[in-house]
């Protein structure tokens, strides 16, 4: 199932419509109208953010359909990320002198739950954090 849809059913879910989605998120209903209407993978991290935040789910729970039982929180996911975002990353690991792959994992994972650089933590400010 692709964003769209999921937009489409989660909103179905949540007996919300697209205009409440709007006003809550602060995204114009035409931007959504477009995303469930186009249906694709592909939708801007920031509108996505504030989407996902006004239907308060995270990108997991969005992307699986369903809100997870309290054991599966913590439950290990896969995120597509393509290979030049990922070496961007690490070489901003490197740069910092972090080479520990745990250490390199942790930050992944406290940038994903950051929400992918769509709020206020960069990336280099969780490795400054690890470097300090």
């Amino acid at each position: 199932m692709n964003l769209g849809s999921r937009l489409k059913t989660t909103l179905r879910q949540k007996s919300m419509t697209v205009i409440q989605l709007s006003k809550a998120s602060g995204v114009p209903a035409q931007t959504i109208y477009a995303l469930i209407n186009r249906d694709s993978n592909k939708a801007d991290l920031t509108i996505l953010g504030k989407l996902l935040s006004a239907l308060d789910m995270d990108f997991f729970t969005f992307m699986d359909g369903k809100e997870p039982a309290e054991s599966e929180a913590a439950a290990c996911h896969t995120i597509a990320v393509s290979a030049d975002s990922c070496e961007k990353l690490l070489a901003l690991a490197r740069e910092a002198g972090i080479e520990d792959q745990t250490v390199i994992q942790s930050i992944f994972e406290e940038y994903i739950k950051a929400g992918f650089g769509c709020h206020p933590t960069s990336f280099a400010s969780l490795i400054s954090s690890y470097v300090s």
